[in-house]
């Protein structure tokens, strides 16, 4: 929601594309760990 604020020029800077691209990975890996703990109750 926030990465979708920001403007192309401070989402295109090389250090911003990481900073995001980690953010992504991170949100992805919570999700899957959400689902292991609901598959394993």
């Amino acid at each position: 929601e926030i990465i979708e604020q920001l403007n192309d020029d401070y989402r295109n800077d090389p250090a911003m594309a990481q900073a995001i691209g980690a953010l992504e990975l991170a949100q992805k890996a919570a999700g899957s760990a959400g689902e292991l703990d609901a598959a394993r109750a």
